[in-house]
């Protein structure tokens, strides 16, 4: 609270077109920052949602795939087809089946074995004709691909951010330019007018809206003498 003040306090110093901008381009600059939040949240959901869903779709891929083998308790067939579709997936870590009656039929690892934080369990019924023969269980650790998604996702934010800076800043000198020339222009005046007369402390005030406050009370001294 205290340190707010002491801003409110610094702000207060300075030139009214300089608060202004100083406004106008931390309101700007919250706006883009929430701005950006928002995209990035939305960004790594829909990233998220889109790799799951690619895993989840392999995974039913194999269980298709392995069907025919689990129908007919063919383990070595089974154990082919998952090597031969994983082995290059090194994303991969463990790959699990069981039957139809919740039995062990097969497994596939890689070594070692890794669970932990970013290894995702993903679920596949595997179906053959109409009948369910079992079910299959794919561990995928996804901990590199949450990096890059962090890092495309921050590099965009960023990219995103310094676009709207340029905005920004185009908008406060255009705003500055054409809002507040005539009345930088009032306030040379106004500086002009308190010196002839004698105020020169008044005229060499930085608070503009102070300095024209004075030539108009000058002035009205002015007219009440005549």
């Amino acid at each position: 609270m205290v340190f707010l003040r002491f801003l409110i306090n610094c702000v207060a110093l300075l030139p009214l077109w300089l608060r202004a901008s100083t406004v106008i381009l931390t309101g700007i600059l919250f706006s883009v920052w929430l701005t950006g939040e928002s995209a990035r949240k939305l960004d790594e959901q829909y990233s998220m949602q889109e790799m799951r869903g690619s895993v989840q779709r392999s995974a039913g891929l194999l269980a298709g795939l392995i069907s025919a083998s689990v129908a007919t308790r063919d383990v070595s067939a089974a154990d082919a087809t998952i090597k031969q579709y994983v082995s290059a997936w090194k994303q991969v870590t463990f790959v699990h089946v069981l039957d139809d009656d919740a039995q062990h039929f097969t497994e596939w690892q890689q070594h070692p074995i890794k669970f932990g934080d970013g290894i995702l369990k993903f679920e596949a019924p595997i179906l053959f004709g109409e009948k369910n023969f079992g079910t299959l269980s794919l561990y995928v650790n996804l901990q590199g691909s949450l990096r890059s998604i962090q890092e495309h996702v921050r590099a965009s934010q960023r990219r995103d951010a310094l676009t709207l800076l340029g905005l920004a800043l185009l908008i406060v000198a255009t705003t500055s330019y054409a809002a507040l020339h005539p009345f930088l222009e009032l306030s040379k005046r106004a500086a002009e007018l308190l010196t002839q007369q004698g105020a020169i402390g008044a005229a060499e005030s930085r608070d503009d809206a102070k300095r024209l406050r004075s030539a108009l009370d000058l002035l009205q001294r002015l007219m009440e003498r005549k």
